[in-house]
């Protein structure tokens, strides 16, 4: 270990390798049910044992980010300690640290391939299909995107994103007879954990970084997004949602009929109805609809709003 990472922190290989987190939000979340496939068999965590059936496995819920969550961090490489090696141990293997982003995504897609490849044999010696199509997309994604890096991480990677995925087959059988890992002849690691769509097919993990350039604008939006959320008032919401329900409408529909404006009219005066009113005006001019309202409905709610607007 000595030899890998240095001796002590000032020798550190990662010392020139700073990261900071990733900070997403709570909207990012969501609540999702995976199971574990074990030796083409589902593994139950209450019973203790395995089925054939994935449904009779009961697996955990767990909270994680959902498809497409985007978070912003960052990266720095210190290009003092990089322009000059004597800091670190002597014949350390510092070159396998990336001195920028160009040279850190070659590295992580190259085995991110290595993964999905391994990964895709897997699943197609157990027979499931839907888990080998998702990581075969992965794969697709990888071949035709030149600007990004994909990895594997965090719980749900299992035994080989926390371990001992860097190791060649040779090295991994080594480690296998030194520490008895598995059976003979039996796949090492046998476990993988799916999430559920219909059935388990989703693996756990798997991020893309892109540099922040390249989707400044979408961040940008979602920002603004969030931030006209924040402003939002949870009166017109949750009115809007049930006038949705109540008339089988659209949220388009809820927001610019009457029957919010007669909602509105009978609420008391006070924050809740001035917060409600400065709401669906900003959500009408948003749409255009404030100067040159279309529709009777429509003209009907605007005549409602105004009566009070000076």
């Amino acid at each position: 270990m000595n030899t890998l990472i240095g001796k002590d922190a000032k020798k550190d290989l990662f010392r020139a390798f700073k990261i900071k987190d990733a900070l997403f939000n709570n909207e990012d979340l969501r609540l999702s049910d995976i199971r574990w496939l074990n030796e083409n068999r589902w593994r139950s965590m209450s019973k203790r044992r395995s089925f054939n059936d994935w449904q009779q496995a009961d697996g955990i819920y767990a909270e994680v980010l959902q498809a497409n969550a985007i978070a912003v961090f960052s990266i720095q490489w210190d290009g003092f300690l990089l322009s000059d090696n004597r800091w670190m141990q002597k014949d350390s293997i510092s070159n396998l640290l990336p001195k920028d982003f160009v040279s850190l995504k070659e590295t992580l897609n190259t085995h991110a391939q290595y993964r999905l490849r391994h990964e895709i044999e897997f699943y197609q010696k157990q027979g499931k299909h839907q888990p080998k199509q998702e990581c075969e997309k992965i794969m697709a994604l990888i071949a035709n995107d030149q600007d990004a890096a994909y990895m594997q991480l965090s719980w749900g990677s299992g035994w080989r994103g926390m371990t001992g995925d860097w190791l060649q087959d040779k090295q991994l059988q080594n480690i296998r007879d030194l520490y008895n890992l598995g059976r003979k002849g039996k796949d090492f690691p046998k476990t993988r954990r799916l999430v559920v769509s219909g059935e388990p097919k989703y693996p756990l993990g798997w991020v893309k970084l892109i540099p922040y350039q390249l989707i400044a604008e979408k961040i940008e939006k979602k920002i603004q997004v969030q931030k006209d959320k924040a402003n939002r008032s949870a009166w017109v919401e949750q009115k809007i949602q049930h006038l949705m329900q109540q008339n089988r409408c659209s949220e388009q529909d809820a927001l610019r009929g009457k029957a919010l404006a007669m909602d509105w009219q009978e609420l008391e005066e006070g924050e809740i109805k001035t917060n409600a009113l400065a709401d669906i005006k900003a959500q009408w001019q948003e749409k255009d609809w404030w100067d040159t309202p279309t529709g009777r409905s429509a003209k009907k709610a605007k005549e409602i709003y105004t009566s009070r607007v000076s």
